[in-house]
């Protein structure tokens, strides 16, 4: 039995705005999702983030936070995600996390909350919508990320190369001076969800990420971005595949979606559900 996969976008520090929340909000209460998979945005800096919420992990949270209960969250696994991002590892301590709560289905939904705890997703829709909805409508929240630690690294080095090379500055300043015209056109378009998502931003967003390589060789200096994606979409993967029939919600950074569509109109087990059909529907 084919899966149906919703994808939708949103923008990072976007997805608070009121108008986009209202709209994402109908739109889950539209679908009704079984499963939603949604982005833990990478924190930033991490260095700002491990220190503010370390001892959140075992104390009162600050106002807007979530605290794990020592009956939700083991104590020792609090320990591990706070030691990996302080290391600036955030998808490890998602992925530390995830792996122990699952091993106990009791406390698999916990999952989320623990995200919120580690200030991995103030502002975000996880913390706004997703969360919220979670007991009016029963989906399970998974939530997924593509960036890696070893990502960081890869662009701190390119970045060496590019301050020590004339050739490659120039490329750069070209670069940014193309995106400064990208993102004139994007912004206004994220004030929406229906503009995160058309097909002009779509085409803004891989017009932007697929000129780093075409310039430089490789993707190192936007971290890595064809390797983020295929994580993310194998992620995507194992949950359609775990749960075959399954309505599955995926709410993932907008810059993202052009490369996940792609990917995703091509899974053989899942029927990918165009967003303006469910928006019909409202």
């Amino acid at each position: 039995m084919l899966a149906e996969l919703l994808l939708v976008g949103v923008g990072h520090g976007f997805d608070q705005a009121s108008d986009v929340c209202r709209d994402l909000t109908r739109l889950v209460r539209s679908f009704r999702p079984q499963i939603v998979c949604v982005e833990v945005p990478p924190p930033r800096p991490f260095l700002e983030l491990a220190k503010e919420h370390r001892d959140s992990l075992s104390g009162p949270a600050g106002p807007g936070h979530v605290t794990p209960s020592s009956r939700s969250v083991p104590d020792s696994l609090s320990r591990q995600g706070a030691e990996h991002l302080a290391r600036g590892e955030y998808v490890e301590a998602v992925s530390c996390l995830r792996r122990a709560l699952m091993a106990d289905p009791q406390h698999a939904d916990a999952l989320a909350q623990m995200a919120l705890a580690l200030g991995l997703c103030r502002g975000s829709a996880l913390e706004h919508v997703i969360v919220p909805l979670q007991d009016e409508l029963g989906y399970r929240v998974v939530p997924i990320g593509g960036t890696r630690a070893s990502h960081f690294d890869a662009r701190a080095k390119a970045r060496e190369a590019l301050a020590a090379s004339a050739g490659l500055r120039s490329s750069w300043e070209t670069y940014s001076a193309f995106c400064n015209v990208i993102w004139g056109r994007l912004l206004p378009r994220y004030q929406s969800l229906e503009g995160m998502n058309s097909e002009t931003s779509h085409a803004l967003h891989e017009a932007a990420h697929e000129a780093i390589p075409a310039l430089f060789g490789d993707d190192a200096l936007d971290l890595c971005w064809a390797e983020q994606n295929r994580l993310a979409c194998e992620s995507i993967r194992t949950v359609v595949q775990e749960n075959p029939g399954a309505r599955v919600l995926v709410v993932y950074g907008c810059e993202h979606l052009y490369a996940l569509l792609a990917w995703a109109a091509e899974l053989a087990n899942a029927h990918l559900v165009p967003l303006e059909d469910v928006e019909a529907q409202r």
